[in-house]
């Protein structure tokens, strides 16, 4: 095992719950796991090229969610947009006052069955999230 997957196992060894993966970071990320790939062409790519590659997919999946399309990423999952039609409500500081909200389009993610097992199959993720909620209970 080289270097850099010993790394890329490192950086996943401990369990951070709810911790912020941001965009520089998985960047950083993407392009360990592509230096760490077998395939030649992969492994040359420079990080440049890896947040290049990163955008024009992050572009193309709004892209076709903006026309309406379903989006299924293989072992990720489906990303898919969701009519929400515009209702009336009342609000709780004022029960006479109706509220009424427009009528939207979100986008819906639906998660792959082998991501999902991976994460629930975690131990210890689960012991972590545990843990987080053993301790925000004892705060109240």
């Amino acid at each position: 095992m080289g270097s850099k997957e010993k790394n890329l196992e490192n950086l996943f060894k401990n369990v951070s719950v709810d911790e912020l993966l941001t965009n520089a970071q998985f960047v950083e990320l993407f392009t360990e796991q592509l230096h760490a790939s077998s395939s030649e062409e992969l492994s040359s790519l420079s990080k440049t090229a890896a947040k290049e590659a990163y955008a024009v997919l992050i572009a193309t999946l709004g892209q076709a969610l903006s026309a309406g399309r379903k989006v299924r990423i293989k072992d990720l999952g489906t990303f898919s947009t969701r009519y929400r039609p515009s209702r009336v409500f009342r609000t709780p500081h004022d029960p006479n006052a109706k509220v009424e909200t427009p009528e939207t389009v979100g986008v819906h993610f639906s998660i792959a069955t082998g991501l999902k097992q991976r994460v629930q199959n975690n131990t210890a993720l689960v012991t972590a999230h545990a843990k987080l909620a053993n301790k925000a209970a004892k705060k109240k």
